[in-house]
């Protein structure tokens, strides 16, 4: 992964991972605060994991969760390209439609939620009841 390992002083640590309950998990890597590039590695299939970038930018994702059926994915993101001023910001997104193209909506949020881009959003999915 892209900002893992021991080389120049890169973090052997990572922040967040989810397993769908079956072959799949999703994990990122440290690139800014806790936010870094988002992995996608199958089990089964034992390959190097596939970087992921459903908003178009490869950089900063966090908090990648499977919804409980591992139909969806819910992910914390900050556009890199928004440096300092970049604001993280929630998303849920079938995971088939990954790499389709499609556009995606941040979840609406309060103004005053996760206004700190240190700050992590540490969500959580459970089945509906």
């Amino acid at each position: 992964m892209s900002g893992y390992g021991t080389d120049s002083g890169q973090s052997t640590i990572i922040p967040s991972f989810d397993w769908d309950g079956q072959s799949l998990f999703l994990l990122n890597s440290i690139f800014r605060y806790k936010f870094g590039f988002l992995y996608l590695y199958n089990f089964e299939k034992k390959q190097t994991a596939t970087l992921i970038s459903p908003m178009g930018t490869t950089c900063c994702y966090t908090d990648a969760r499977w919804s409980p059926d591992g139909s969806y994915i819910l992910f914390a993101f900050q556009d890199i390209n928004q440096g300092n001023s970049a604001r993280t910001q929630l998303y849920y997104i079938s995971y088939g439609s990954l790499g389709t193209g499609t556009k995606y909506s941040p979840l609406p949020l309060p103004a005053s939620t996760l206004t700190n881009p240190a700050e992590l959003s540490e969500p959580a999915l459970r089945p509906t009841k």
